[in-house]
């Protein structure tokens, strides 16, 4: 076999002129489907997949990163409607990193670096003031936007201009304007914390004075300069009553269900716990007196005694006494003794004075309802409810109750999501399988099709007439001159071609016939002969192209 490039180009070369200009068409046309299959395959299986790098830009921001993208020779993609940029997942973290290293994103707010460009000698007072103040908006807006789940933040802050002129100065007033990422939403702590920092950050600037609004119009402030709830519970340091109860209830359920998971197993027990707190401040004040063996607090005696004797000195009662001169009556008496004696005891009264604050939210009742997964004897019914009821802590002064029931839990939603996502686990199997088989039956059949037009037999004439002209003895043309004969019939093994044609325009094939024939194939060969002889006067035309196609089919 030739080694040398120049012997086997020049054997290529006649190998290819050897062929027919179908098959060369045929070859060159397999060769250029097969690659381009090839190509298309080899891009498809590694085609780049894009990651977000970020969303919800400004369209500032996105030029800005797009250029450094350009100049930095990183495939990227937009998508959003410019919003999002988009680049090969492998290269996210890195384009991330590259592009905070010079600022990208600036998110559309400009903070205190705007003192950076200033020059110093052609700014007046005003002019820095107004750039403060737009640095400070900037600041407590990308401040605003590390609170979880707020995508975007813009903050207005109106400073009222000083004057000596002014008895009265106006307050600064201050709003804040929030985009919350989908499914997230502010609690009222959270707003009142925004309006702290807001008013912490300007001179003068009152909480009261700050107002937060979300995109959707929604006023947040509005609930925490209320004060409180319509309960009487400060939003800002309770939040609101449901949010308690439904995350004490949270709490309860999931010590419980850890409880009864680890015993009978994951997802064979549901508990629902329904809380009812009671949200009232109470502020009592008590005394209480203890009446009996009370101490002596402070006791006095007086005693009075008094001894007399001699005479009196009277009159006689009535008008006659008071007249001039009075007639006086003198009386002898005896000695008498007089004694008084006088206690005074006080006794200490005991009492307690209680000043009672009751803080809200205690536990005013609990219900618990409990389902078990498939069928359990009343003893463990039993003490799965004892068990419960001492871990969530169920009180009967309080009237708390609680239910257990047992039984099979509906699995159906469970069982048709997983055969759901094993019959797309399947289906993209399958796909994936389906399309490697048809890639590569393609590449094979047009490799099949090219060797076969490569290596096509010569057709053979002999062979394929003698079907047909062993059947037929001669041809005579319409104006009766004969066309083309059969020889001597022949051997199956001697068989040839003989062509006598006295018409340069039309030329027939002629085969030997063989040499024992039966008189129905006789009369048979007659009939075609016949059929044949009426064909070629009918049609000339059209026996000339068959037999011209031949020909070229032999070349």
């Amino acid at each position: 076999m030739p080694t040398n490039p120049a012997a086997l180009l020049e054997r290529a070369r006649t190998a290819w002129q050897r062929i027919s200009r179908s098959q060369q068409i045929a070859m060159i046309v397999g060769v250029v489907v097969s690659v381009a299959l090839v190509i298309g395959f080899l891009t498809w299986s590694q085609q780049t997949t894009y990651g977000v790098l970020f969303s919800n830009l400004q369209t500032q921001d996105a030029s800005a990163i797009v250029a450094q993208l350009k100049t930095s020779k990183i495939p990227y993609q937009i998508a959003s409607n410019g919003t999002a940029v988009m680049v090969p997942t492998n290269m996210v973290d890195e384009t991330r990193l590259m592009l905070a290293g010079n600022g990208l994103p600036s998110q559309g707010t400009v903070g205190f670096e705007i003192f950076d460009k200033a020059n110093p000698l052609t700014m007046t007072d005003f002019t820095q003031q107004l750039d403060y103040q737009r640095g400070l908006q900037g600041e407590l807006a990308r401040t605003i936007q590390q609170i979880n789940g707020v995508n975007a933040a813009w903050v207005a802050i109106v400073l009222p201009q000083s004057s000596l002129y002014t008895a009265a100065q106006q307050d600064p007033t201050a709003s804040v304007t929030v985009r919350m990422n989908p499914g997230s939403a502010l609690d009222p702590g959270q707003v009142k914390a925004m309006m702290h920092l807001v008013a912490s950050s300007v001179q003068g600037l009152k909480p009261e004075n700050v107002t937060v609004v979300d995109t959707s119009g929604t006023n947040l402030s509005d609930a925490v300069n209320a004060g409180s709830l319509s309960n009487g519970i400060n939003p800002s340091t309770y939040g609101t009553a449901l949010d308690v109860e439904h995350q004490y209830e949270q709490t309860l359920g999931q010590q419980a269900s850890s409880m009864l998971g680890t015993v009978l197993g994951p997802g064979k027990a549901v508990i629902r716990v329904n809380a009812l707190l009671n949200w009232d401040q109470l502020q009592q004040d008590s005394t209480t007196y203890q009446p009996k063996d009370n101490p002596i607090g402070n006791q006095t005696t007086n005693n009075i005694a008094t001894n007399g004797s001699g005479s009196t000195t009277g009159g006689i009662p009535g008008t006659g006494s008071n007249l001039v001169p009075t007639p006086t009556v003198t009386v002898t008496t005896g000695g008498s003794t007089y004694t008084q004696t006088q206690a005074n005891t006080v006794y200490d009264v005991s009492q307690t004075v209680a000043h009672l604050n009751k803080a809200p939210g205690s536990v005013q009742r609990l219900t618990v309802a409990v389902f078990l997964d498939g069928t359990y004897d009343a003893a463990t019914i039993t003490s799965i409810q004892t068990a419960v009821s001492n871990a969530i802590g169920l009180s009967n002064t309080r009237g708390d109750q609680i239910t257990v029931s047992a039984l099979p839990f509906n699995h159906s939603t469970d069982i048709a999501a997983q055969n759901a996502l094993k019959a797309q686990q399947q289906q993209s199997q399958i796909e994936l399988i389906a399309r490697s088989i048809a890639l590569a039956l393609a590449a094979a059949a047009l490799f099949f099709f090219a060797w076969r037009a490569t290596h096509r037999p010569r057709p053979r004439p002999m062979g394929a007439s003698v079907a047909l002209v062993n059947e037929v003895s001669q041809i005579v043309s319409p104006d009766g001159k004969l066309m083309a004969e059969v020889t001597t019939p022949l051997q199956p093994g001697e068989q040839s071609l003989l062509m006598t044609s006295t018409n340069d325009t039309a030329s027939f094939l002629a085969a030997a016939r063989q040499r024992q024939m039966s008189e129905v194939e006789r009369h048979r060969a007659e009939e075609i002969r016949k059929g044949l002889i009426d064909l070629t006067k009918q049609h000339p035309d059209l026996i000339a192209n068959v037999i011209q196609g031949w020909f070229d089919a032999e070349r």
